[in-house]
């Protein structure tokens, strides 16, 4: 059962990581006006210029990386129990729909409904890379590759020093 639950899991995250690699794929495409089918072969999940927002009203998230995307609130939906209780796997599926989100549910609709790519961040972030000499390829340079700089930024209207992630979510 460990080997099925491991399997489920994986399964999902690549779910998830496919649904917001086409979201942010579309986007930038109108962004850069280079066409999907060139973007295609990209793996634009994490990425240094890979940020997204909240469509739901109320919610105060404006600004996410693909792992506070993963674990938002917003994308849980509650789950019921469709299987009947005397099915012979049906305390498995159970035990599998759990511990994969927690009795929740996040399926790629509700991802596309909920989420949407952050153009300002991506702006900022391409900005931000031109100026430090990170701007080669936008779309191939790393979180990691920017944190390594080290890199600060200086708000223009409030003088505030920040890291280059807080700048991206402010």
């Amino acid at each position: 059962a460990e080997h099925l639950v491991t399997l489920a899991h994986k399964e999902w995250n690549q779910t998830y990581r496919d649904t917001l690699n086409k979201i942010a794929r579309t986007s930038i495409s109108k962004l850069t006006g280079r066409s999907e089918e060139e973007l295609s072969d990209l793996q634009l999940i994490p990425r240094a210029c890979t940020w997204f927002t909240c469509t739901q009203p109320g919610c105060i998230h404006v600004t996410m990386s693909v792992s506070q995307v993963m674990t938002h609130s917003c994308l849980r939906t509650n789950l019921e129990p469709q299987e009947d209780p005397e099915a012979p796997d049906y305390y498995l599926k159970s035990a599998l729909r759990w511990w994969t989100s927690n009795s929740t549910r996040t399926t790629p609709e509700r991802i596309r409904s909920c989420i949407k790519f952050n153009d300002r961040a991506f702006k900022r972030v391409q900005k931000m890379l031109e100026i430090h000499s990170l701007g080669d390829n936008i779309l191939r340079t790393t979180i990691e590759e920017v944190d390594s700089r080290t890199i600060r930024v200086a708000c223009s209207k409030c003088e505030v020093i920040m890291t280059w992630k807080r700048m991206v979510s402010t």
